[in-house]
């Protein structure tokens, strides 16, 4: 298991776009499907397909360029800050990160989209900013998670959390915690308690009770009402197990 998460993240590593110019960007951005598009340094638009364009709020690509986060023609623009965030991991770490955006956009319309960030690169080596791509959910995988939201909140609720997720093997970044713990943590900053968590896992309540003192010492909390402040600030909120949704 310990190769295959290695590979996976060695594979992280290569998926980059280098471009030698602006031109390149935008007739690279028109050629692949799905909504694409580019930002520089400090995150703003460089390019994009019509469909991002479309999917933002816009009709024209030049009405998107040149503009950031903030400023999307649509409910998507709220998360600008956390979008932001990524975009400077991504820069940070070298490395592309896998994203599920629960989002209204154009229109309002609520989507769910599957997507990745990645470094993007000139031809001299050096990071320029990051490429973005997303494709709408559908069929059995949309079930499956619109199964996981209505558990976090209510079981007979057609309420979702919008928000854009980071996707990852674990929850926490230096991966001190195990796959069961990260699945517990997940659902702990959520509200849940000891009980519902075990239902939700199939555990037993015990079993869970114990994992939840195991992640108290890992993060060094001396109470279970810390988990949540100390997750949030290490930005643990907006990441999701890939074992949850996969």
């Amino acid at each position: 298991m310990k190769e295959e998460v290695e590979s996976r993240e060695s594979d992280k590593l290569e998926n980059r776009i280098t471009v030698p110019s602006y031109e390149d960007l935008l007739n690279y951005s028109r050629q692949v499907g799905g909504a694409i598009g580019f930002k520089d340094i400090n995150s703003i638009h460089l390019a994009a397909n019509l469909e991002a364009v479309k999917l933002f709020g816009f009709k024209k690509e030049s009405q998107l360029i040149g503009i950031n986060d903030a400023n999307l023609n649509c409910d998507a623009a709220k998360y600008a800050d956390l979008f932001r965030q990524q975009d400077l991991e991504v820069i940070k770490t070298k490395r592309s990160m896998q994203k599920l955006d629960i989002l209204r956009y154009v229109d309002s319309k609520l989507q769910f989209r599957l997507g990745t960030k990645s470094p993007l690169y000139n031809k001299e080596n050096d990071i320029i900013g990051v490429s973005y791509n997303s494709q709408q959910i559908t069929s059995f995988l949309l079930k499956k998670i619109s199964s996981l939201f209505r558990i976090m909140h209510n079981e007979h609720s057609n309420t979702f959390e919008c928000s854009s997720f980071i996707l990852k093997e674990n929850i926490d970044s230096n991966n001190i915690l195990s796959p069961t713990e990260n699945s517990i943590l997940f659902f702990l900053v959520r509200g849940k308690n000891a009980r519902e968590t075990a239902h939700i896992l199939k555990k037993n309540k015990h079993t869970v009770e114990s994992h939840i003192s195991n992640i108290k010492i890992k993060l060094g909390c001396s109470k279970k009402s810390e988990i949540f402040d100390k997750a949030t600030e290490l930005g643990w909120y907006n990441v999701i197990p890939l074992h949850l949704v996969f």
